[in-house]
Formats: C-alpha cells, sequence, structure tokens
C-alpha cells in the first residue's frame, strides 16, 4: 500500500513552489513566537483553553455631592449586550474563572459608560483584579479605568 502523499511527491512541491515553504513558516512557527515575545501574551499564538485567569470586577460610583458607593457589576449587566458582555459582569462581585478576557480588560472604560446608565452617577470608577488561577491569592494584574458620566440624574 503506497502512502497517500510519497516523500518524493512532497519534496517535488516543496522544490515548484519554494516560497510556500517560507509563508508556512512565518505563519506557523514565526508570527506565533513573536506574538509572544513582542506583547508576551501569545495573542497570535495557538493558546486556546491553556490556562486560566480568575478576575473580579469593583465599581464605585460617585454622586454630585461627592459620596462614593458601591455599585454590584450583576446591576450593570443589564445595561450591556446579553450575548457577548453581561456573562462578564454578571457575578463578577466574586472571583470568576474564564479562559481569557482580553476584551474586559480593553473595554473597562465602556462597562464605566453602562454603570453610568443605572445610577445618578458624576462619575464611575471601575476596577479588574486578576489572579493566575482560581486558588492563586496574589494579584497578577491591577486594571483600573475612571469615566465622568454626562448625563447625571
Amino acid at each position: 500500500m503506497q502512502p497517500l502523499w510519497p516523500v518524493d511527491a512532497m519534496a517535488a512541491t516543496a522544490r515548484r513552489w519554494p516560497g510556500r515553504a517560507c509563508v508556512a513558516a512565518m505563519v506557523c512557527v514565526a508570527l506565533p513566537a513573536a506574538s509572544w515575545v513582542g506583547a508576551g501574551r501569545g495573542r497570535l499564538a495557538y493558546t486556546m483553553y491553556s490556562s486560566t485567569v480568575a478576575y473580579r470586577l469593583e465599581l464605585s460610583w460617585t454622586d454630585r455631592e461627592g459620596r462614593r458607593s458601591p455599585l454590584a457589576p450583576t446591576d450593570v449587566a443589564g445595561e450591556v449586550s446579553f450575548d457577548s458582555a453581561a456573562p462578564f459582569l454578571a457575578g463578577a462581585e466574586r472571583f470568576r474563572v474564564v479562559p481569557q478576557i482580553d476584551a474586559l480588560r480593553a473595554h473597562l472604560g465602556d462597562v464605566a459608560r453602562a454603570a453610568c446608565r443605572t445610577r445618578p452617577a458624576s462619575s464611575v470608577e471601575v476596577v479588574l483584579r486578576e489572579t493566575a488561577g482560581p486558588h492563586d491569592a496574589e494579584l497578577t494584574a491591577v486594571h483600573t479605568r475612571s469615566v465622568s458620566c454626562p448625563n447625571a440624574r
């Protein structure tokens, strides 16, 4: 029985299109490796579900008199898109474990603007606390975003 792709046929194909080997090496090796070296997160590497992150959101709003009050992320979940953003907010008062939260991290300002619609706030602050996993007590990152609310009630 002959193999489906004989070695001689593959070698002949590689000789005919040497550019394909270079493109394949770039896409499969160089590009993912560069994404680890450049950004340190491997966005272009094959990392799906290779690690998890635990996160918690803390929201607070400030009224016109300068009083600061906490706001549950679950209360804000109704103000964002149900299918893409709400699952990140609902229950985020406690640490939650997910494969990655790059999208949430990039849209903390949008979360704060959505929170503006839930209270008579002059400003809202969002704090995203991250750990490496569900049982890791040490924070690996803290991201903060504050916005002024345009239409304070």
